[in-house]
């Protein structure tokens, strides 16, 4: 009895472990890699079928998105693709990570039916906009139609742009009144660049018009200039003819040599140390009688 006991609690324990050995198969890291190439993978053929560019199966998905999501087929592979991204960086999916995927998924479902809300005026409009692949699609019908029975269209308006903006916080895990705060700064930001810019245009009009007016004044002096170099030119004034001009100047030339040229004088005659005479004639007879 004892041994039948403890073969049933092995047997037990066996069944017991089972399951959890099937889940440990594939890991969080498996699994996450999985779900990274489906949405990658679904969000490149949505963006080919949108051009045709995938053959029957892109055809087929591009009819089957258009009719979900209406015009909300053009936003699809960015919410899939930004999907991807967020589980590409993170090694473990936390409750903030899900959080962020809820409200990304809360942000997309709300435009859906804004643009829905936005394109029909009675339920009937919206169910042919659905129909026709128009608007926000079946699903944008489906969540603009219960907001807009329940509470009307202005309040359906309101209701779905307050769910919007809790996406938002969701996605980005911001604060409302730190939302607000950012905007304000922002817009006073623009605001002073705006008021800058035009205290900068109006100073360079100014700059211009000084500059203009200056090139005025220095544009008029130049004037008055050649008008006193043309009283004072040679060229305005009465001369005599030339050749009176230059017999006088001749004169003048001639005058003025006369009086500067000093008179030559003799040359003197340089004497020597020394008085020399010719001999006389006895000296000379007396000297050739003793010779001969």
């Amino acid at each position: 009895m004892a041994k039948k006991k403890k073969e049933g609690k092995k047997k037990e324990v066996e069944v017991e472990e089972e399951p959890s050995a099937i889940a440990n198969i594939l890991h969080a890291d498996a699994k996450r890699s999985l779900l990274l190439v489906f949405l990658i993978t679904f969000g490149l053929l949505s963006v080919l079928g949108f051009f045709e560019a995938a053959g029957l199966l892109g055809h087929w998905i591009d009819i089957a998105i258009g009719s979900l999501f209406g015009y909300g087929k053009w936003l699809l592979p960015i919410l899939l693709f930004t999907l991807a991204g967020l589980m590409l960086f993170r090694k473990t999916t936390t409750a903030k990570e899900t959080v962020k995927y809820i409200g990304l998924v809360v942000i997309y479902l709300t435009i859906l039916a804004l643009i829905h809300l936005g394109l029909g005026d009675d339920s009937r409009s919206l169910l042919r906009l659905a129909e026709a692949g128009e608007g926000g699609g079946y699903l944008g019908y489906a969540l603009a139609n219960v907001f807009f029975i329940l509470a009307g269209r202005v309040a359906a308006a309101i209701l779905l742009t307050a769910l919007f903006i809790a996406g938002l916080i969701m996605a980005f895990n911001v604060s409302l009144i730190g939302f607000l705060e950012s905007l304000g700064l922002k817009a006073t930001s623009l605001i002073s660049r705006k008021e800058k810019e035009s205290e900068a245009y109006e100073e360079e009009t100014q700059e211009e018009e000084i500059s203009e007016e200056e090139e005025e004044v220095l544009s008029e002096e130049p004037d008055e200039e050649i008008a006193v170099l043309e009283q004072h030119n040679i060229s305005n004034f009465d001369f005599p003819d030339d050749e009176e001009g230059e017999i006088l100047d001749d004169e003048e030339d001639e005058e003025i040599d006369e009086e500067e040229t000093p008179a030559p004088k003799k040359p003197k005659r340089s004497r020597s140390r020394y008085a020399w005479k010719l001999p006389g004639v006895d000296l000379l007879e007396s000297t050739t009688g003793k010779a001969a």
